[in-house]
Parts: structure tokens; sequence; C-alpha cells
């Protein structure tokens, strides 16, 4: 009887230590996976020249009273404002944009890429 029990004991170590081998592999698969994304030369994802993530996007698409960068390293960043069409005093259509930590306000073209989450 003990040596039944000991066979069926090696049987289930073994089935244990071949679950447990085999879970050891998913994770070196997962961690490997995980390596190759953050390892990428895309520019929009974790580079040294946008170390944030963000999006580079024209200004045009983004909405009133929407946040965004002016550069993907910034500090601060701009609010949307109004737009301003094209006229006798200015000789292209912008957008007035201010800059929520010290309230600048700067012009820019709607052609001007900006950076958003």
């Amino acid at each position: 009887m003990t040596d039944q029990l000991q066979i069926n004991l090696i049987k289930a170590l073994t089935k244990l230590v071949t679950e447990a081998e085999e879970a050891k592999l998913e994770i070196t698969e997962m961690e490997e996976a995980l390596q190759d994304t953050t390892d990428r030369k895309d520019p929009f994802y974790n580079n040294e020249a946008n170390p944030y993530g963000l999006k580079e996007v024209e200004l045009k698409s983004i909405k009133e009273g929407d946040y965004f960068y002016r550069k993907p390293k910034a500090k601060s960043f701009f609010i949307r404002n109004h737009y301003n069409r094209k006229d006798q005093w200015n000789n292209y259509a912008n957008f007035s944009c201010t800059n929520d930590d010290t309230g600048h306000e700067v012009f820019l073209k709607p052609t001007t890429k900006v950076w958003i989450d």
C-alpha cells in the first residue's frame, strides 16, 4: 500500500513541476513581449524625444478649450482659444492660445504641429 502511495505522490509532484515550468515559460514570453514594446523606435512611444508618449497633431484638429503642449518635453501646457480669421491686419488665420501657468497668449497658425495626451 505504501508503494502505491509513493508512486501517486511522485506522479503528483511531477505534474506540479511540469505546470510550474510551463508557467515560468509563459512569464518569460510575456516579459520578452513587454520588453519588445518598450524598446520600439517609434517616435511617438517611450522615446527620448517623446518621453511622455504624446501624440503629434495639427492645432486645427483640437477643439476649443482643449489642452496641448507645444513641444513633447514641455513642462507647461496651453489652452486653445478662439479662431481669428485672415483679415487686412493679419496676413494669416490663427488661433489664440493661452499658457495655463503664466497666462501668456500666443497666436499660432492652424497647421502648427502640437502635442496632446
